[in-house]
């Protein structure tokens, strides 16, 4: 790679995190001097540091003429959540004593772009100044789902997977959680839903419950902090992308209520006061699998009417 891509690499330690620095052997660019590139390599938690690493990191060098340092995280079974961020928050610490936060970006492929949105979030939690760019590429902040899932064993010679890989299931989040990454605002106002556990509907876990929850944050004035003014730990909405009506008030979502018997699948249409956190009204939508939603999102129509695209069609909601 590197006959393709001329680099110069060398093992650093920085704030007692191991990481790879990698310099373009053609020199840094004259408007690069004082920028640099946080890189955060895949591997599912589990793998990927050093090699990985130098393959996400070279052709960035050499073509952008950029330093870049990349992060040799903790990672499972050793170690869970939060470990990782924690490592990129020195490593991040330590080059804003040399870069302005501006001038420092943050990129990661895969189990990277899943850490690089950890990351950022915990760096904001910890009150420093935000990169000045970051990068999520072959992974984010959603599960590990898409074609390759049921494609990839077998072209590597073993049985088709039975559904896709949430990431609660890799070694490096046992006993953390998740939420979903689609958020509500308004005004200094943050709401969000809890989707953990959801599993493929067309997969051996399908119709599987998932951990319910809703919580409301609001902003501090002059963005000082944030405070948590509620949480409705009843309503469980698996995957919809829920919507705040300004004019009633209400979070409009589409629930998943449990059942005796996984396959009857029975969905409600919901209700929670954006004041209160308190549930105000659910309606039965249906039962099954054609009632799955599968991250679609509400649309709130002129008349105050509610649609939602499910895997049979599309569901309404309206009074009368």
């Amino acid at each position: 790679m590197e006959k393709l891509y001329p680099v110069t690499t060398h093992r650093e330690m920085i704030a007692g995190v191991g990481t790879d620095v990698v310099l373009p052997a053609q020199g840094i660019a004259a408007k690069n001097r004082h920028r640099v590139l946080i890189n955060l390599h895949g591997g599912a938690f589990l793998w990927g540091a050093h090699s990985g690493a130098l393959v996400e990191s070279i052709p960035i060098a050499s073509l952008g003429r950029i330093k870049v340092v990349s992060v040799d995280y903790r990672q499972g079974p050793e170690h869970v959540f939060p470990a990782a961020s924690e490592d990129v928050e020195a490593v991040y610490r330590a080059l804003l004593k040399q870069y302005p936060a501006k001038n420092i970006g943050i990129y990661g492929y895969s189990a990277g772009g899943v850490l690089t949105g950890e990351a950022v979030a915990w760096i904001i939690s910890k009150k420093l100044p935000v990169p000045g760019a970051i990068g999520t590429f072959c992974g984010s902040l959603s599960e590990l789902a898409g074609d390759s899932t049921y494609i990839a064993p077998v072209l590597n010679g073993d049985p088709s997977s039975a559904g896709p890989l949430n990431l609660a299931d890799l070694p490096y989040f046992k006993g953390a959680s998740a939420t979903e990454n689609s958020l509500n605002g308004s005004g200094r106002s943050l709401f969000v839903e809890n989707n953990y556990g959801y599993q493929d509907p067309f997969g051996a876990k399908s119709g599987t419950p998932t951990t319910p929850g809703f919580a409301r944050v609001d902003i501090k004035p002059g963005g000082t902090g944030c405070t948590k003014v509620w949480t409705n730990t009843t309503v469980s909405a698996p995957t919809v992308v829920p919507k705040l009506d300004t004019a009633t008030g209400l979070i409009y979502t589409y629930e998943r209520v449990p059942s005796p018997v996984a396959t009857e699948q029975p969905y409600f249409w919901a209700a929670i006061d954006a004041k209160t956190g308190a549930t105000a009204w659910t309606r039965y939508a249906g039962s099954g699998l054609s009632f799955n939603n599968n991250y679609a999102g509400i649309a709130v129509g002129p008349d105050r009417a509610l649609y939602l695209g499910v895997i049979g069609g599309l569901v309404k909601l309206a009074d009368g």
